[in-house]
């Protein structure tokens, strides 16, 4: 028998099914000072190796490809005890908590492994399991979200840990998803997603979080404040923190393991503890109009987004049509392209309504 691996230096020696010597690979060449002009060796050593090669390798179209096989963990962290909107995460949007909208989009992302909501608080949790989330419970000592997420991660093992905030419900999957990393890393990782202010008033609003991004992506500061300064020039656009980010355990375990530093304190920002010490925060510029949940003001304004409008239906043959269920298409090809199926539970409250699907409004998200 003979056979060929991927080092032309290896041959493997012709014996006989009835032979009694241990079938060996012979290496072409001479020991370092032993004069001997082979090595020998048990062909099992090379046939596990071999084994462990080709199970850590795919092949597409008769070539071998890298596969790289990572889990990726979403982890939506809640916390009841809001200083200006308690109990946001299951204040009613359109019959649903708000806690479920933002899961129902973080289950669409292709990609992620898992989801899981953690929270410190009995009420969310039995809220989540009523909708079939798996929740994991923290403790209340969780100063931040990061704190959270580390201790989620200490009983849920992945390679990455996606951190979606509970009270953005207006994120779209696909934004989402772009956060998602494309290589492994050995070193503390951590990433996130920002857009651009298209509202001025928002700018000065401390509760939005304003970043600087070199020109590598990678975030210079963090702040409250409106930065950049505009001392010679307004042509550019402040950019925001948009609620997803990605840490390894690596980035975690460090976050955990140093107190607390003088601008992370100033601020009020648990990512400027890695900025601090020089760990890079790098930054996707996604096209999102997310909007935190922080006052009653910005609950309102999500559910005028997230209604759906009553003339999107028409009722024939006893039953109501929705761009879901139309034969021909006609009316969703005039629904709104952002309509998701995570609308359909919603439309029910809607289905009194019989207008035209002509008169649809295609802004309606935009209101």
């Amino acid at each position: 028998m003979s056979g060929n691996t991927d080092d032309p230096s290896v041959v493997v020696s012709d014996v006989s099914d009835n032979a009694k010597v241990p079938l060996v690979y012979k290496r072409n060449r001479q020991v370092s000072g032993s004069g001997a002009p082979f090595q020998t060796a048990p062909v099992e050593k090379y046939l596990n190796t071999l084994r462990v090669y080709l199970n850590s390798r795919r092949v597409y179209g008769g070539f071998f490809m890298e596969k790289m096989k990572r889990k990726i963990v979403g982890i939506i962290p809640a916390r009841y005890a809001s200083s200006r909107l308690p109990g946001k995460p299951l204040v009613d949007i359109h019959g649903k908590p708000m806690l479920w909208w933002v899961w129902s989009a973080v289950k669409q992302v292709t990609g992620l492994d898992e989801v899981y909501i953690a929270t410190d608080d009995e009420r969310i949790r039995v809220a989540a399991e009523e909708f079939r989330a798996n929740v994991l419970m923290t403790t209340r000592e969780c100063s931040c979200m990061i704190d959270r997420i580390w201790q989620a991660s200490n009983t849920i093992e992945a390679d990455y840990y996606v951190a979606v905030n509970g009270d953005e419900p207006l994120l779209e999957p696909e934004v989402i998803k772009q956060i998602l990393p494309k290589t492994s890393s050995d070193t503390a990782w951590v990433s996130g997603l920002c857009r651009e202010f298209t509202n001025p008033v928002e700018v000065i609003d401390p509760a939005n979080i304003k970043i600087v991004v070199g020109d590598n992506g990678n975030a210079l500061y963090h702040s409250r404040s409106p930065i950049p300064y505009p001392h010679k020039t307004t042509r550019f656009a402040y950019k925001k923190y948009v609620g997803v980010e990605c840490f390894n355990k690596l980035a975690l375990d460090f976050y955990v393991s140093h107190t607390q530093t003088v601008l992370e304190r100033i601020e009020d920002l648990g990512a400027i503890r890695f900025l601090e010490h020089g760990i890079p925060i790098h930054y996707t510029l996604v096209e999102s109009q997310s909007l935190s949940v922080d006052t009653e003001r910005d609950l309102e304004v999500v559910r005028v987004r997230l209604a759906p409008p009553p003339s999107i239906f028409r009722y024939r043959s006893g039953r109501w049509l929705t761009p879901f269920t139309h034969p021909s298409g006609v009316l969703k090809r005039l629904a709104p392209s952002c309509l998701t199926e995570r609308h359909v539970d919603v439309h029910q409250a809607y289905l009194e309504t019989s207008r035209s699907a002509s008169s649809c409004r295609l802004d309606w998200r935009a209101a």
